[in-house]
């Protein structure tokens, strides 16, 4: 009954929310943008086990809103989307759960010299499988909030010379108490990039960052750490159709709990853009560095990726697009806290495939069907030889009708 009524809500707005854009439009604020999508989805694997899988087919409906204020100097865009998914089979108990996106981008031009940029990023929902331009994080089932702020103030020193003052903070927050002991966080980045625009097509930058992370409860043992960079990059434009980017340096980390081995490493990473043509957009990276541990008791991994991804239109009414990522972790048993059982050195292995269609019925309506694929192949182990973590794979494949005001 629960799901019935969400869903009839859904199926209303598409009708009535149109309208509304339309009143919005008639007073001459052009800055309200609805869009309206509704999922049917399979899921091979909800609880992300390696044995004794469970399936369930899913109905999502999403709704996204966006207000964007463009003034002289001025530009604010917020995006909130909230998200109703019914469970064909009971997730932890329920057949329902509501997801929630919330971005909030803030670009202030004070004058020609000094500009002000700041992004915000919500989410409260289920932690699974996020990617973020290629990288992936590999979370536990349980609900969470997360949230990022990142703020850069930019003072052009000389016409081709700019110095960047960037922030970050970002916090997860997980709502499962067994969870929380260990994996609630939060990242604290400072720094600084020097940028010299050397042609029309060539620009190299050096920068100098320190990252802190600490644990909201060592109930274990203190993984808190603070980490260095010193690093030096470049951007270039080879012609209109391909563009590059390269950054690397050195990195040297230091924990808080003196037992645990500090380390020096190199970082570095490379992307590059090309455009064959208007209808086809290929994108590829990959970088290696040190990261936040994503497996307790462990504080710290080393880690290399690689990532891609391909966007084509077919016609002027079918595009595909196909991306894919993949990541190797490493983590050292000296850099593990203490717990009633030691850790082995061990790696992680993580793949993620997804491809998508979309048609354009009209300028308002696009009908899609997507594909997701995730393996995570674990070899963390105690040293009695037990499994930290389980590996498993999982196939996603939906259809869905979007609507746009």
């Amino acid at each position: 009954m629960k799901f019935a009524k969400w869903f009839c809500a859904g199926l209303l707005a598409m009708v009535f929310l149109p309208n509304a854009a339309r009143a919005v439009d008639s007073e001459g604020l052009k800055f309200l943008q609805l869009n309206n999508r509704v999922r049917f989805e399979y899921d091979d694997n909800i609880y992300q086990t390696k044995n004794d899988k469970i399936d369930s087919f899913k109905i999502l409906e999403e709704v996204e809103m966006l207000l964007n204020f463009n003034l002289e100097n001025t530009y604010v865009s917020l995006r909130y989307r909230p998200t109703f998914t019914w469970w064909q089979e009971k997730y932890e108990g329920k057949n329902t759960e509501f997801d929630n996106d919330f971005d909030f981008v803030l670009n202030q031009t004070f004058s020609p010299r000094l500009s002000l940029s700041i992004v915000d990023t919500l989410r409260y929902g289920k932690a699974v499988v996020a990617s973020d331009h290629g990288d992936t994080v590999i979370s536990t089932n349980s609900d969470f909030y997360y949230n990022t702020l990142n703020g850069t103030v930019s003072y052009l020193l000389q016409p081709d010379t700019r110095l960047d003052v960037a922030g970050r903070w970002a916090g997860v927050w997980y709502q499962q108490s067994d969870v929380a002991e260990t994996e609630n966080f939060n990242d604290y980045v400072g720094g600084l990039t020097l940028r010299q625009q050397l042609t029309a097509k060539t620009a190299v930058f050096a920068e100098g960052r320190l990252e802190t992370i600490r644990y909201e409860k060592d109930v274990y043992g203190d993984r808190n750490s603070k980490t260095y960079y010193l690093g030096v990059g470049a951007d270039q434009t080879f012609n209109p159709k391909l563009v590059g980017s390269i950054d690397g340096g050195y990195q040297h980390k230091d924990f808080t709990d003196s037992s645990l081995t500090s380390e020096n490493a190199p970082y570095g990473e490379a992307s590059i853009t090309f455009l064959p043509s208007p209808a086809t957009r290929i994108t590829a990276g990959g970088g290696y560095s040190m990261y936040e541990s994503e497996a307790f008791p462990y504080a710290n991994q080393n880690r290399a990726q690689i990532y891609g991804s391909l966007a084509h239109d077919l016609t002027a009414r079918i595009s595909l697009y196909l991306t894919g990522s993949y990541i190797d972790s490493q983590y050292k048993a000296d850099q593990a806290v203490k717990t009633a059982y030691g850790v082995r050195d061990g790696s992680e292995d993580a793949v993620q495939v997804s491809a998508r269609a979309t048609y354009k019925v009209n300028r308002s309506n696009w009908l899609e069907a997507g594909w997701e694929f995730t393996d995570l192949s674990s070899g963390l182990k105690t040293d009695a030889g037990a499994s930290i973590r389980d590996s498993y794979d999982e196939n996603r494949v939906d259809v869905g009708w979007k609507t746009s005001f």
